[in-house]
């Protein structure tokens, strides 16, 4: 086995040497054979010719040598490859009509498989990412925890892994820029095997707590955006939420962590709570807000370390309340920046199928292009079948044009992909509110190698697609009628052509009235009530070191009309949710909830429909009295008068947590309702709101103000900082968050168009060269109709009527595969109607009218045939 493999390798790297000992042995065999003849008494010349004789075709013994060799097969494919860049050179406009057409369906399919490799596929910039899993555990409602500092310290002795780290998220600003940060354990930077630039890493020794060293870290990319890539920068002193931090290092270029979004900084974990105003995590509560990170020992799978780890987690929280007892533990990797789970892939199934769907069409457009060119190509494709060439070897020439043109499409294709990245995200950037655009984070969308492989892949899968069909269409006539170039018995491609364009259509359909159905929801969501005034309101984080003071300046503003607090930040993001049930009654399951102060209402202009608000000393208290929002009293309290009512916790909360000290509470009040954190889930969602102070740690201030809101939030940081620097966290209009609400809504209906666009485009040319090319073979059939008396009307009207055929069959498929992709939308979005007549009707009409445009001008030039001429060329 091992020597024919070599023969054949060397017979592919050496052809031309391995050829000429083959003549030479051959040869030899020959005169040796003439020799032994000439011994006989034969003379020399019959000797050779006897010798032949009896040799056989020298020819075909080479052949049968080479099949051996199989070299025979690489010739067949340079000969295939050299035909059809001849036969290119005869057809330019071919060659450009399929290269573009598949090289701008692969661009935008190889643009979505490049941010879901970024996101999914691509392993994280550290060591050994594979190895990495993220261990929490679930109480017996199925909510995840996190873990205090001591169930830290025992995950760090677990026998399943080699080394364990634990960190903290990290939000705040530097000089007024935000920036995202990591409060992580000593040696979390040496597990993962970071390096630098400058300076040195974090060490054990910085987090040693309770207190640790106060220094930071930076990353490679806000050295050099924020800092301007200083030299000099380690040493220097960084205030950060008052904290006087001494950078010691700057991470190499490339090095994110194992966050989705690469943090900019690294802190110790003993300054945490001091970073983020949370509970001390070595105080005597031991707060729960670490997460914990496991390098899983080799050979240990995922599923033998969770079983390992349930019993663990169940003996850490066995001392916990029933309802916040572990019943598992739950262990995700964190080799990619986002986890290669369900849920992940259901995000990006929508447009990666979208996507998919538009090369599918390409297909089937360039599949009509060839199939028009074996028509065109019969005559010679009969001859070389009647000359003795196989079907196989003419199917195989065929599938190498395919591969040919499928090609250089993928390379277009690929800077198609890189252009539109840089455009897309250059269009996020510049189409979204601009205060927030500090914050976007995006992964780098650099391609690797496995987006070259998904290219080529789809780049030949593209080719054997479209060119398949018509290679087997093209040989399928018998050798008789292929001689004479007749395939009219045979080959009638014409129903092929038809279901192609109907598939068209139908996914043109399909992607066009989704479009619309979106479209129309993000024009809802522009309108969409949240229940509450953004207008005049500004939205204030503090950092509670620095809030006494922070608030005198907000209450000494003579542009400051009123004050609010809210521990949950309106519109920006989902609130908290726990069952909750009216007292002796069956709880809901999720009931979202929020610690408020009395202003609160008024300041953002939602009403109190019932009862009151909360009073100073009831905020002060945190009494256990609560507003509950229409939705909410209309569930738990239908047809009765919620006030006086009491709503009780169906879980146990948390120890020290604020709803500790809330099981049962009384209603005072009903206020109107509101969008709970984000406007896709609508009004009516079960809301409770307790009382809080303003002035405790933790509580967002919203003020409303006189006047612009963006000059005031301006003038309001430049006052707080010049009181307390660094005291603002964040600070921004309401109107700023309500817009970032909207966006994601805006920026998928632009992706939807653009795709929606594309797959029109496509399917016009795809119709009008299936009609052209019917009104070209049907030109006989025409003349003699107009010749007999037929009107140029009724001609046109017959290809119009092809046409609204086609489109009709098309657009009833469509329409019931949008039903069902719509109502999956609704099932997501409550912008989204399933049955939006507008959206249909819109979708529909475009498509229909595109499809009579696409057979306008086949239609005019059948109605512009000479009937003389015809009967002159019959």
């Amino acid at each position: 086995m091992l020597r024919r493999f070599l023969v054949r390798a060397r017979a592919l790297v050496r052809h031309a040497r391995t050829e000429t000992e083959l003549d030479e042995e051959l040869r030899y065999h020959l005169e040796r054979d003439a020799e032994r003849l000439m011994r006989r008494g034969l003379s020399a010349e019959d000797a050779r010719r006897v010798a032949r004789h009896e040799f056989g075709d020298v020819e075909a013994h080479k052949e049968d040598v080479r099949d051996v060799w199989r070299v025979h097969r690489l010739a067949d494919a340079q000969r295939d490859v050299r035909f059809a860049l001849r036969s290119f050179r005869r057809a330019p406009a071919f060659v450009a009509t399929v290269v573009l057409t598949i090289a701008l369906a692969l661009g935008l399919n190889t643009t979505a498989f490049t941010i879901f490799d970024a996101y999914v596929l691509r392993p994280i910039a550290v060591r050994d990412p594979f190895s990495l899993y993220e261990l929490g555990w679930v109480d017996r409602m199925g909510h995840g925890h996190a873990f205090t500092w001591t169930g830290y310290e025992a995950a760090r002795a677990l026998p399943v892994a080699t080394a364990a780290f634990a960190y903290q998220r990290v939000a705040t600003r530097i000089d007024g820029r935000p920036l995202f940060g990591a409060a992580t354990t000593g040696d979390a930077l040496g597990i993962l095997g970071a390096t630098t630039v400058l300076g040195r890493t974090l060490v054990p020794e910085d987090a040693e707590p309770p207190v640790g060293a106060p220094v930071m870290v930076l990353s490679y990319d806000t050295w050099r955006a924020h800092f301007g890539g200083d030299s000099s920068i380690v040493g220097r002193r960084l205030l950060v939420r008052g904290i006087a931090l001494t950078v010691v290092g700057v991470l190499d270029k490339g090095f994110g962590g194992i966050s989705a979004v690469p943090p900019d900084f690294w802190v110790p974990i003993t300054l945490a709570s001091r970073l983020t105003g949370a509970p001390d995590l070595f105080g005597p509560k031991g707060e729960p807000s670490l997460t914990v990170v496991l390098r899983l020992r080799p050979g240990r799978s995922d599923a033998d370390a969770r079983a390992t780890l349930a019993p663990f987690v169940a003996r850490l929280t066995h001392d916990n309340p029933d309802s916040l007892r572990a019943v598992g533990a739950e262990l995700t990797s964190i080799a990619s920046a986002m986890p290669r789970n369900a849920e992940t892939i259901a995000m990006f199934a929508p447009i990666l199928t979208a996507f998919a769907l538009v090369l599918l069409i390409a297909c089937a457009n360039v599949m009509n292009v060839m199939l028009a060119r074996a028509l065109a190509r019969q005559r010679e494709i009969g001859i070389r079948l009647t000359l003795g060439a196989g079907r196989g070897r003419l199917v195989a020439q065929l599938l190498t044009e395919s591969a040919l043109l499928a090609l250089p499409a993928a390379v277009l294709g690929f800077l198609l992909s890189r252009w539109s990245i840089d455009a897309g995200v250059r269009v996020m950037f510049a189409t979204m509110p601009q205060e927030f655009v500090p914050y976007m984070r995006v992964v780098p969308l650099a391609p690797d190698t496995r987006v070259f492989l998904f290219l080529l892949a789809a780049a030949l899968g593209s080719a054997l697609l479209f060119g398949l069909v018509p290679a087997l269409q093209a040989t399928r006539p018998s050798v008789v009628q292929a001689a004479r170039g007749n395939f009219e018995n045979e080959f009638r491609p014409g129903r092929l052509r038809s279901a192609l364009v109907v598939g068209q259509i139908t996914v043109c359909a399909l992607l066009l009235i989704a479009t619309g159905v979106l479209l129309r929801g993000a024009q809802k969501a522009r309108h969409l009530e949240t229940g509450m005034r953004t207008a005049h309101g500004v939205q204030v984080a503090l950092d509670d070191r620095s809030r006494a003071p922070a608030l005198d300046v907000l209450r000494r503003d003579a542009g400051v009309l009123e004050l609010a607090g809210s521990v949950s930040a309106p519109l920006d993001g989902s609130y908290p949710t726990t069952p909750m049930r009216a007292l002796g009654e069956r709880p809901l399951a999720q009931t979202a909830y929020d610690f408020v102060s009395g202003g609160y209402f008024p300041v953002l202009g939602i009403p109190i429909v019932r009862g009151r608000t909360f009073t100073d000393a009831e905020e002060r208290a945190g009494a256990a009295v609560a507003v509950v929002s229409a939705a909410t009293a209309r569930r738990l309290w239908p047809g009765r008068d919620p006030i006086g009512q009491h709503v009780q916790l169906g879980a146990e909360p948390t120890a020290g947590s604020r709803l500790a000290r809330v099981r049962t509470a009384e209603v005072i009040g009903v206020a109107g309702d509101a969008v709970s954190g984000w406007i896709g889930t609508g009004l009516d969602r079960p809301l409770v709101y307790f009382p809080v102070s303003v002035d405790a740690p933790g509580v967002r201030v919203l003020a409303r103000v006189a006047g612009d809101a963006t000059y005031a939030r301006e003038r309001l940081d430049r006052e707080i900082s010049g009181v307390v620097p660094g005291g603002v966290d964040e600070i921004h209009t309401m109107d700023d968050y309500l817009a970032v609400q909207r966006y994601p809504f805006h920026a998928f209906s632009m992706v939807s168009g653009a795709i929606g666009a594309i797959a029109l485009l496509l399917t016009v040319l795809g119709t009008y060269g299936v009609l052209s090319y019917l009104v070209a073979q049907r030109t006989r059939e025409i003349g003699i109709r107009m010749a007999l008396g037929a009107a140029a009307r009724g001609v046109v009207g017959g290809v119009l009527g092809q046409s609204l055929r086609l489109a009709a069959v098309g657009l009833g498929a469509g329409v019931v595969l949008a039903i069902a992709v719509s109502h999956l939308f609704e099932s997501v979005l409550v912008i989204v109607n399933t049955f939006d007549a507008a959206g249909y009707v819109g979708g529909a009409a475009v498509v229909l009218l595109s499809c009579l445009a696409a057979a306008y001008a086949p239609a005019r030039r059948a109605a512009r045939v000479d009937p003389m001429r015809v009967l002159r060329n019959e």
